[in-house]
């Protein structure tokens, strides 16, 4: 036991103790305060308050816990950890937490809380704009889900990828229930129904529905804070499905996907239309572009949803060929 000249024989308490077991005991008035001098007997840095507070005296320099080649975790067990300038100022805080920060706690702007429960979306959020305890907004990230196959989903935030696939052929009508809970003001999904989902049943997504989506489309819904809402949709820029030929003639056929493709009139010299099926219905009737190789007749088309017409006043030439690009809009 040390103490100093100044006290009393019996102090009452260990100033400085070294036990044969190592322990290291500190007391005293100073109630555990630690201070570091250097050679001239300057404080250079000092623990306080208990062995609560670490201060570096002096204008600067670095301050490093280095682990060594093997590594080691730094453990903390706080409320959260508050980073502020040199002065004292511009404070931001890291905190975890259990459930969405919103309304639960209060911190400055630019604050983090990464979340301990949280799924895709959810589980870590910078505070952004406001005061006290709202203002927070996730950071986004993305994941694309498996096929969903032939089947209903209920979506719901933080629980599912934000891409949606339907790629499996679709028997019947399937429905795509929007959940609210754990959505947040921009929450998203993005919902895919491939070519290959085939079928003439739609895939029905949210209440309403907000769209229908038949094979080779596509739909982005947002949450505005109240409720789903529709935010774009439409068909791929380059269809995948093939469209097929309808009557034109003898032996007629089509090449292509439902965007680009060329029909072959059937021979016999006899027919005046051309009629296509497509692949996929468009959202909307498309425009299409008409041209042919060999007839020099005035012709005509009508566009649908599902297919396009071509006709003419006089016959087709046998074997002709007409080359149609089709562009749909939503």
């Amino acid at each position: 036991m040390l103490r100093s000249a100044a006290e009393s024989s019996n102090p009452g308490t260990n100033v400085f103790q070294v036990q044969q077991s190592g322990l290291i005991t500190i007391g005293g008035s100073g109630a555990g305060n630690i201070n570091f001098n250097d050679a001239a007997g300057t404080a250079v840095a000092s623990f306080s308050s208990g062995l609560k507070t670490w201060a570096a005296a002096g204008t600067g320099g670095n301050m490093k816990q280095d682990s060594g080649s093997g590594g080691a975790y730094f453990t903390m067990r706080n409320y959260g950890i508050k980073i502020q300038d040199q002065f004292g100022g511009n404070e931001v805080i890291i905190k975890n937490a259990a459930g969405s920060p919103e309304g639960a706690f209060s911190t400055g702007l630019g604050s983090l809380v990464p979340r301990a429960d949280g799924g895709y979306g959810t589980s870590f959020y910078v505070k952004e704009n406001g005061a006290g305890a709202t203002g927070y907004s996730p950071v986004m990230t993305n994941k694309v889900g498996a096929d969903v196959g032939d089947a209903a989903k209920t979506l719901t935030v933080g629980t599912n990828e934000q891409t949606q696939i339907w790629a499996t052929a679709l028997t019947t009508a399937r429905v795509v229930t929007l959940s609210t809970t754990g959505a947040y003001n921009g929450a998203r999904f993005h919902i895919i129904r491939k070519a290959a989902a085939t079928g003439a049943s739609t895939l029905d997504i949210g209440t309403g529905p907000l769209k229908k989506l038949a094979p080779g489309q596509w739909a982005i819904v947002e949450y505005d804070g109240a409720a789903w809402f529709l935010a774009g949709s439409g068909n791929f820029i380059e269809p995948a499905s093939a469209p097929t030929m309808g009557a034109c003639g003898t032996s007629p056929s089509v090449v292509g996907n439902d965007g680009s493709f060329t029909v072959t009139t059937g021979t016999g010299g006899t027919a005046t239309s051309c009629a296509v099926t497509f692949g996929t219905a468009f959202t909307n009737a498309p425009n299409c572009s008409v041209m042919n190789d060999t007839d020099k007749v005035s012709y005509s088309t009508v566009e649908t949803t599902t297919g396009i017409t071509i006709n003419a006043a006089a016959a087709f030439t046998a074997g002709s060929k007409f080359k149609v690009l089709c562009k749909g809009w939503v």
